[in-house]
């Protein structure tokens, strides 16, 4: 027509139309056949969305997956599980001003930032009018996972700044997807500032100032402590030795240092070095920033099978670490499992962890309520006994008490209780979580789940 001119020519196999599939645009130009005859196949929108889905979706994800490949920390997981969290995101876009997580509120999603700015701000005392700001984050942070892991409200603000594009992925795929396998590649990412200082400084006893006392046990107290120099925060373990004597624990005392020592595992509490003086020996300790996971259970009453699977999962890699040197834990209970700041289970108090290889020691150990069988009867126990033990454990987490607990709270009745092997699983607890419950506590050690080692429970159907 008038004022028509070619702006480019097709040849045979050439494709045109595809970009305005999910744009819904009109063609900007016109197509006229030039040769004697043509033949085009035609495809509709509809019949490209029932081969490949939604067009639109997949040019999200394709997206999605881009602006995750560019976050330090997430791109390290594996491919399939990075194509996964891609799948099951969606990118946002928040208007300047407006509250992405309001500080009190539940969390339901974890948030990586891509673009733009963000505020974090906090009221940090009741009588504050107005929050405060005490942080920005660039592209790159993430943000929401705290809240997650320990299923407690948001403990800040964040507030979108200006062209503000985040990925966010909802809590049950967090949970599903990324929980475990961001912790550990936040682990390979990033080293703490205390490994840090240790490497660069060797801790000396007069370099800490003792702050206050955390906690208490037989044999002394537990300080956190403030390294003089380098600021790094320890807990420091004292262990008075006539205490020690008086009860008979040297040998438990010398197998809780030998064994951490040995331990390289994020699920474990860090080893640092230890001193002695006249009166005490000392072991410096990562400083764990949470409360045990028996005050989280007794707040909830019982946990969400999410997260109960969650803290298993961790509690598995740790005793798998464990035994992968011979080690049986021997003390596994809610007590000795400390929450991290960002959530996560800290193994700690390796003063009943002993070295078997792949046999059986005979000392009797451990909370009656997790004990197992073979270990109450004197017959000999290995690394099967720790098995039990989480048995225990997942039974607590989502039953809210332990399954063989007397009602008097009686050892002997507790005892007599796991010998009967007599317990109830309330209907609530789901049916895989159920099974997994049922192959930990089997009364034979060579039927019980885990005894070709602990990638059998790693592999049982509830972690699917």
């Amino acid at each position: 027509g008038k004022g028509a001119f070619t702006t480019e020519s097709l040849s045979t196999y050439d494709a045109f139309g595809e970009m305005l599939t999910t744009t819904g645009a009109k063609y900007p130009a016109t197509l006229q056949v030039v040769s004697e005859k043509a033949t085009c196949l035609t495809l509709s929108l509809q019949a490209i969305e029932a081969v490949m889905g939604p067009l639109k979706g997949l040019e999200e994800g394709g997206r999605t997956l881009e602006l995750l490949q560019a976050h330090p920390v997430v791109s390290k997981l594996s491919p399939d599980v990075l194509a996964e969290v891609a799948r099951k995101a969606t990118v946002v876009h928040v208007k300047d001003g407006d509250s992405v997580i309001r500080q009190g509120e539940p969390a339901d999603a974890f948030y990586v930032l891509c673009k733009g700015e963000a505020i974090v701000t906090r009221t940090l005392a009741e009588a504050d009018r107005h929050p405060k700001e005490v942080l920005r984050l660039t592209p790159g942070a993430q943000f929401g996972e705290r809240g997650l892991l320990t299923d407690q409200p948001h403990t800040a603000n964040v507030i979108a700044g200006r062209k503000v594009e985040l990925v966010k992925i909802d809590k049950a795929d967090f949970m599903a997807l990324i929980a475990i396998p961001l912790k550990m590649a936040m682990e390979r990412q990033y080293k703490t500032r205390d490994e840090a200082a240790t490497k660069e400084l060797e801790v000396g006893f007069h370099d800490l100032d003792h702050i206050k006392v955390i906690g208490a046990g037989m044999f002394g107290q537990v300080k956190l402590t403030r390294h003089k120099y380098t600021e790094s925060i320890y807990a420091l373990k004292i262990m008075r030795k006539d205490l020690i004597i008086r009860h008979g624990q040297q040998e438990h005392v010398k197998n809780e240092r030998t064994v951490m020592m040995n331990l390289n595992h994020w699920s474990c509490v860090g080893f640092k070095r230890c001193f002695r003086d006249k009166h005490s020996l000392y072991m410096l300790l990562e400083m764990v920033h949470g409360g045990e996971l028996f005050r989280y259970l007794d707040q909830k009453g019982r946990l969400q099978e999410a997260n109960a699977r969650f803290y298993t999962g961790q509690v598995i890699l740790g005793l798998e670490h464990l035994h992968a040197q011979g080690v049986i834990y021997r003390d596994l209970k809610p007590e000795n499992l400390l929450i991290d700041s960002a959530g996560y289970l800290k193994m700690v108090d390796f003063g009943f962890a002993k070295k078997v290889g792949n046999g059986k020691t005979y000392t009797i150990c451990g909370t009656p309520d997790y004990q197992a069988p073979e270990v109450i009867l004197r017959k000999g126990h290995g690394k099967s006994a720790d098995c039990w033990s989480v048995g225990i454990l997942v039974y607590e987490m989502l039953a809210g008490h332990a399954p063989f607990k007397s009602k008097a709270d009686n050892p002997r009745d507790t005892f007599r209780n796991i010998l009967q092997g007599v317990y109830t699983i309330p209907m609530y607890i789901g049916d895989t979580a159920a099974d997994m419950i049922m192959q930990l506590l089997q009364h034979e050690p060579g039927k019980r789940l885990g005894l070709g080692g602990l990638r059998e429970g790693k592999a049982h159907p509830w972690f699917d």
